[in-house]
């Protein structure tokens, strides 16, 4: 294939036309003390230029690095991307090669940690991870793409020691093969589907949704001075933003976790709740003001917390509080709300009373047992907290924000992405019933459905982007020089921890004219989902609700509360937007969607829970382990094992032998832990 250079916007960079697609496979010495445990590269799969390379030592990729800086001229400004899906594992074990033997400088790289790195660039090599822009796992995106070469799956024993010379099987080769092939495949059909080269792809998911919706803000010609410049905030009111943000509300009761509870159950879900908040509610789109800080006498006395409940939603406030008495008003309240992690002590407020000790539920606060605490909360929280506890408070300061209407160049491109999810949705149903689930067409067609999916569940990350952020850089020479003074190889370059540098890096950001983005909307957003759920679980009432997570809810069936579910519902339709499909049906936004009934659950903690349905069929959900496996192909047709038949004791040679077998005998018993 003829390779040629792309000019990287009005930089002197250059970029390759072709990608390199790496992997590496590891071994360890299963040492059952972790602190004896050694892990070793055992292979390394290089894909570039339709020329497949296995090497089984790190040596041997930086010759083939090196080897190709000399073929093609590569420097600083003629450079080559190379990806990995699971890079910052990957990287782990090769930068420190990089940083020993290919030319070490110019260096770069964005990175959330040490272990999550977004990409790594040295020299001439931009190493990126795919992992980051797809959220999926190589097995679950090769199939999605529908290409060629799917991830392999069960051809390796990894319990089986390999070494650098240890000759690798047939098997164990194709393995290799495959997951490079999969991830060249599968990212090259991902830049065609989104119009891409080398030289455009974003490094993370959110970079196509913003990137969509910055072309709709710039086509507004009022859009950057009437709704972004208009907030732009400075160092104090920033760093108050920080400290206000929280995500979903994910929470189990506490009088039902850990037991199987038989009983009949309804599930519920809101339907794309985050797109729905940004719909629905007025937004801090307009200006901000100090509305009182206690540092300075001219502001007057400070307001009472319910003056500061009842500015919204004319007003979004954030305000910062002292707390030294917070309980529950009803300890039969099982989903509190104050979050034990926001707290904080910074200034003076504990110099009194101490540090602050409390008695929590999985991380939600019960009661403050001793001492004092610092937060910053938003007034539709705090209309939350109110309801929940008594507090005894002092309030330092207060923010408010003028509300609006998102802009129409925001909702235009959202009601676009959810009018094509829904009209996708029937797409691929029919492509399913006509073609089969397992035909190209239905294959396509959930590409197409998914990709829509990503996009409109992004839609709020993009707000959720910090404005200032950090620099630092991999360092593993210096790092290895000094090990037990310095705990990581991750050092900052520049902290922006000062007002004066916080205070340039907004500067900067405001400048910039592909910022287009106010942070405090990402809060606002995740402030009003929280609430929604709130209304419901009161709706519901705290001693039927067994589970909630975000935009969900498990709860005990009652025909008394299915009436006030359905009267909150009707209140809530009567507002909500709609959007209309192809086939002419009305899709509303803001929908507490029902679920199949259930007869048992049990939640263990966040992110973990089991049901059986009426239909006798087991579901988990379990944080960090897949849903299914695939471990082998039959007719052309993947051959999954779920984490549901493991729990029930299936083996991949009893799903193998037979990949229509069925577990609902057993649902009820695997839920309770026994066979």
């Amino acid at each position: 294939m003829q390779l040629f250079w792309t000019r990287k916007g009005r930089s002197k960079t250059t970029i390759c036309n072709e990608f390199i697609a790496l992997d590496i496979e590891t071994s360890n010495n299963h040492a059952a003390d972790p602190q004896m445990l050694k892990t070793w590269i055992s292979s390394i799969q290089v894909l570039f230029n339709e020329e497949y390379h296995l090497f089984r030592k790190p040596s041997e990729l930086i010759d083939y690095l090196l080897e190709l800086i000399d073929r093609y001229k590569l420097n600083p400004d003629r450079r080559i991307v190379c990806i990995a899906h699971n890079a910052s594992y990957d990287l782990s074990y090769l930068i420190p090669w990089f940083q020993e033997y290919l030319p070490k400088e110019p260096r770069s790289g964005i990175y959330e940690s040490v272990s999550k790195i977004i990409c790594y660039s040295q020299y001439c090599f931009d190493f990126r991870c795919t992992y980051m822009l797809t959220g999926k796992s190589l097995a679950k995106w090769s199939a999605e793409m529908n290409v060629e070469h799917q991830k392999q799956v069960g051809l390796y024993d990894y319990s089986e020691i390999i070494y650098q010379d240890t000759e690798l099987t047939s098997d164990q080769e194709l393995y290799d093969k495959y997951d490079v092939f999969a991830l060249s495949e599968s990212y090259r059909k991902q830049m065609q589907k989104h119009n891409d080269t080398t030289v455009s792809v974003p490094l993370t998911s959110t970079g196509y949704c913003r990137r969509h919706f910055r072309k709709g803000t710039k086509q507004d010609r009022y859009y950057r001075d009437k709704h972004f410049l208009i907030g732009e905030v400075d160092c104090e009111t920033y760093k108050m933003e920080l400290d206000a943000f929280a995500g979903g509300y994910v929470h189990n009761n506490k009088w039902k976790k850990s037991k199987v509870n038989l009983v009949r159950m309804r599930h519920r879900d809101f339907r794309s709740h985050y797109p729905t908040q940004l719909r629905v509610n007025l937004m801090p789109y307009g200006k901000y003001r100090v509305i009182y800080d206690h540092n300075y006498k001219f502001y007057g006395s400070a307001p009472s917390l319910q003056d500061i409940v009842d500015m919204y939603p004319e007003y979004y406030c954030l305000v910062h509080i002292g707390i030294w008495r917070a309980s529950l008003k009803d300890q039969n309240i099982t989903m509190p709300f104050l979050q034990e992690s926001k707290m904080f002590n910074r200034t003076t407020v504990d110099s009194i009373m101490g540090k602050f000790n409390c008695f929590s539920d999985n991380g939600r606060v019960m009661q403050l047992i001793s001492g004092a605490a610092e937060m910053v909360v938003d007034n539709l929280t705090l209309k939350i907290l109110l309801d929940q506890y008594h507090l005894s408070v002092v309030v330092q300061k207060v923010i408010a924000w003028e509300q609006c209407s998102v802009p129409k160049c925001i909702t235009d491109t959202i009601d676009e992405l959810f009018k094509k999810k829904s009209d996708l949705k029937t797409f691929h149903r029919e492509m399913c019933k006509k073609y089969g689930e397992h035909s190209d067409e239905a294959f396509n067609a959930a590409f197409e459905l998914n990709t829509t999916k990503a996009l409109l569940n992004a839609c709020y990350g993009m707000f959720g982007t910090r404005s200032v952020m950090p620099e630092y850089d991999l360092d593993y020479e210096k790092y290895f020089s000094n090990p037990e003074e310095y705990d990581s190889p991750l050092f900052r370059t520049k902290n922006i921890d000062s007002d004066k540098e916080i205070t340039e890096a907004l500067e900067k950001f405001y400048d910039n004219p592909n910022s287009f983005l106010p942070y405090i909307v990402a809060g606002a957003v995740t402030s009003c989902a929280r609430f929604e759920l709130f209304e419901y679980i009161k709706a519901i009432g705290y001693d039927k609700v067994y589970y909630c997570d975000t935009d969900s809810i498990f709860y005990e069936y009652d025909p008394e509360v299915e009436k006030r579910i359905e009267k909150l519902n009707k209140e809530k339709h009567k507002k909500a937007p709609y959007v209309v499909t192809d086939d002419g049906k009305k899709v509303y936004y803001d929908v507490f969607e029902e679920e199949p009934d259930l007869i048992a659950f049990k939640g263990l903690h966040s992110k973990c829970y089991g049901y059986v349905t009426t239909e006798n069929e087991l579901c988990l959900t379990i944080a960090g382990i897949p849903a299914r496996t695939m471990i082998g192909m039959k007719d052309g047709k993947p051959i999954y094992l779920t984490r549901e038949e493991e729990l029930a004791g299936i083996t991949p040679e009893q799903k193998l032998g037979n990949p229509s077998i069925k577990i609902e005998y057993v649902a009820l018993k695997s839920l309770c832990g026994t066979k």
